[in-house]
């Protein structure tokens, strides 16, 4: 992803930074004064909310926002983002998915669902039912510990414990 170009003699209009701690919490803040054209655009980002206490849009820091807050940052140069937005936009376009388990035929199951990205080399081989979304891969030891040192992977509570007993 390109880093938006600044102009030097553009003052800033406003700021984007980065709120919230882990993944899950995360947000991203934009502060800026009254612009109906921004305005309109942070309207487009999927999930976010205006802090009318503060004055300010929030967004939820989803990795899926990432190209959408690029192509913004584009479209208006003196909209500042913090040095922690661009790291976080730099990491938003890696594959993020999350493991969960269910029972198929009466057996076991790890199911991956992609959240963001391409999917890696290293995930698991399986089955893609349906529409492709989700993939089923085998439930053993060895694609327990795969899924577990796959980075991007979130495995839930009973994926998790599901991967402890196997190993």
């Amino acid at each position: 992803m390109s880093e938006p170009v600044t102009n030097q003699d553009t003052p800033p209009l406003g700021s984007v930074t980065l709120r919230g701690d882990g993944t899950r919490d995360a947000e991203l803040v934009f502060a800026f004064p009254r612009d109906d054209e921004l305005n309109a655009a942070v309207k487009e980002l999927p999930g976010r909310w205006f802090d009318w206490r503060r004055r300010h849009w929030r967004v939820p820091a989803d990795p899926r926002v990432g190209p959408a807050l690029g192509e913004l940052l584009a479209q208006f140069p003196s909209l500042v983002a913090a040095p922690e937005v661009r790291a976080w936009m730099s990491d938003s376009h890696r594959w993020r998915g999350i493991v969960s388990v269910s029972a198929q035929d009466g057996r076991g199951t790890f199911v991956v669902r992609t959240l963001s990205g391409d999917e890696p080399d290293e995930l698991p081989e399986g089955h893609k039912p349906g529409d492709g979304h989700l993939l089923l891969v085998a439930f053993d030891a060895d694609t327990a510990e795969r899924l577990q040192n796959l980075k991007g992977a979130d495995l839930d509570d009973p994926a998790r414990a599901c991967a402890r007993e196997l190993r």
